[in-house]
C-alpha cells in the first residue's frame, strides 16, 4: 500500500509540474471563430471594468514565446509606420476592434514581428529581426501610454521601436461591438476577447491568422524592459504588475487558465477547437524542456541562431535571425583561397584594394584566437566586433 502511494505521488507531482505550450494551425477565416484562443476583456452588458487582461489604461508589457516557419506562415512583409498594417500578418495576439480606435494587436509579416496601437491615430512598428526560424523566440512588446513609445525585444534584444499615440488604448468599459462587423454580420463572436492565434473577426484572407507554437503568455501593467535583457530560462512567476498570466500547461480541455492572481482575476480564456487539421492542440513542446546543444558551443537549440555549426558568439550580420556560420547570405561557396600553404602565406598587393560593402567589412583573427569583424563608417571610423570565426 505505501507503494502505492509513493507511485501515485510521484504521477500526481508530475502532472502538476508538467509543462506544455498551445499549437495553432493558421486556419482562419475556413475555419470561422475556430482554431483560436479567447480571453474575455469586458462585459457589455454593464459599464463596470473588465478583468484585469484588459491593459490599456497605462503603460504595458505584453511577452510570449513562439515556434513557428516562414512557410506555414507565408504573409508578405509590411511597411510600418502611421498605419494599421499588422493586420496583413499572419496574426498572433489580436486585442482589434472592428473600425474604432482603442486597439492594439502583433503579428508577423514576412517573417518580422509587427506591433500595432490605434487610438488618436494608428501607428505600427516592425522589428529589424526575423523570428520563425522553427526554435522558439521570446517576443516582448511594450507601450508607454504617455508617450506613445512602442518598443519590440525578440530574444532580450531591442529590435523595433517609434511612437504611436499616448492615452487610454483599452478596451471602453461601456464600449459595444460594431453592428456592422464583417460584411454587415456582428462582432459577436470576435468581441469583447483578446483573440490568439487568429484574426478575430474572420474578415477575410487577407487577413491570415497564425501557424505554429505559443507559449508562456504574460500581461503586465508597467514598462518591464528598459534594456537588452536575458529571457527567463523558466516558466514566469507573477507578481503585482502581472495582469495575466498562462502557462498553456494544461494539456487537456478547452480552458486557458489564468495563474496571475491579480486583484479582480483570473481573466481566464478558452479554446475554439477546429478546422483542418483541427487546433489548436496541446503540445509538449516548450522553450524550457528538450533543450538540446546539438553543436556543442554552449547555447541551447532553443536561444540557438545557428543550431547545427558551433557559432558561441551569435553573430548575425544581417539581423534575419540566422547566424552567419549557416546563413546562406553570407556564406560565400565561390571565394578564392589564398595562402592555404603551412605555414601560410602572405599576400601582398602593390595597388588599391575596393571593398564596396560598408556593412561586411573583414574579418581578421587575432592572437589569442579571436575573430572580429572590421567596418568602416561614412565617416571614415573603423570599428571592430566579435564574430563567429569562419569555418
Amino acid at each position: 500500500m505505501r507503494a502505492l502511494f509513493i507511485y501515485l505521488f510521484i504521477l500526481i507531482s508530475i502532472w502538476l509540474n508538467a509543462q506544455g505550450s498551445i499549437r495553432f494551425y493558421g486556419n482562419g477565416v475556413n475555419a470561422p471563430d475556430q482554431d483560436r484562443g479567447k480571453i474575455l476583456i469586458d462585459v457589455v452588458a454593464n459599464n463596470n471594468p473588465g478583468p484585469p487582461a484588459d491593459v490599456g489604461a497605462t503603460d504595458f508589457t505584453i511577452e510570449f514565446w513562439i515556434k513557428g516557419t516562414l512557410a506555414d506562415n507565408n504573409s508578405s512583409g509590411v511597411s510600418c509606420g502611421n498605419n494599421e498594417n499588422w493586420i496583413l500578418g499572419n496574426i498572433v495576439f489580436d486585442r482589434d476592434r472592428y473600425n474604432q480606435n482603442r486597439k492594439f494587436g502583433v503579428s508577423i509579416a514576412g517573417g518580422y514581428i509587427v506591433f500595432g496601437v490605434t487610438g488618436s491615430f494608428a501607428y505600427t512598428v516592425c522589428s529589424n529581426t526575423q523570428v520563425l526560424n522553427n526554435a522558439w523566440r521570446h517576443i516582448a512588446l511594450e507601450r508607454d501610454a504617455d508617450t506613445g513609445v512602442m518598443s519590440i525585444y525578440i530574444d532580450g534584444i531591442l529590435s523595433g521601436n517609434g511612437t504611436g499615440p499616448t492615452g487610454d488604448i483599452s478596451y471602453p468599459d461601456n464600449g459595444v461591438p460594431c453592428n456592422n462587423c464583417c460584411g454587415g454580420g456582428n462582432c459577436n463572436n470576435s468581441d469583447p476577447f483578446i483573440v490568439l492565434g487568429a484574426e478575430k473577426h474572420d474578415a477575410g484572407s487577407a487577413y491570415p491568422s497564425y501557424n505554429g507554437y505559443l507559449d508562456e503568455l504574460r500581461i503586465s501593467n508597467i514598462i518591464r524592459y528598459t534594456s537588452n535583457f536575458t529571457p527567463s530560462s523558466s516558466q514566469f512567476t507573477s507578481d503585482g504588475n502581472t495582469m495575466a498570466l498562462y502557462h498553456f500547461n494544461e494539456g487537456t480541455g478547452t480552458i486557458l487558465n489564468d495563474v496571475s492572481n491579480a486583484p479582480g482575476g483570473p481573466s481566464n480564456g478558452f479554446i475554439n477547437i477546429g478546422g483542418n487539421p483541427q487546433g489548436p492542440v496541446w503540445s509538449a513542446d516548450t522553450p524550457f524542456t528538450g533543450a538540446n546543444d546539438s553543436d556543442g558551443d554552449g547555447i541551447t537549440d532553443n536561444f540557438d541562431n545557428c543550431p547545427n555549426v558551433p557559432n558561441p558568439i551569435q553573430s548575425d550580420l544581417d539581423g534575419d535571425g540566422t547566424g552567419d556560420l549557416c546563413d546562406p547570405d553570407e556564406i560565400n561557396t565561390d571565394g578564392l583561397g589564398i595562402g592555404t600553404q603551412s605555414p601560410a602565406t602572405k599576400l601582398h598587393i602593390d595597388g588599391g584594394v575596393y571593398i564596396s560593402s560598408l556593412q561586411k567589412g573583414i574579418i581578421m583573427k587575432s592572437a589569442n584566437g579571436s575573430c572580429w569583424r572590421v567596418t568602416i563608417s561614412n565617416t571614415g571610423v573603423l570599428t571592430s566586433v566579435q564574430v563567429d570565426c569562419p569555418l
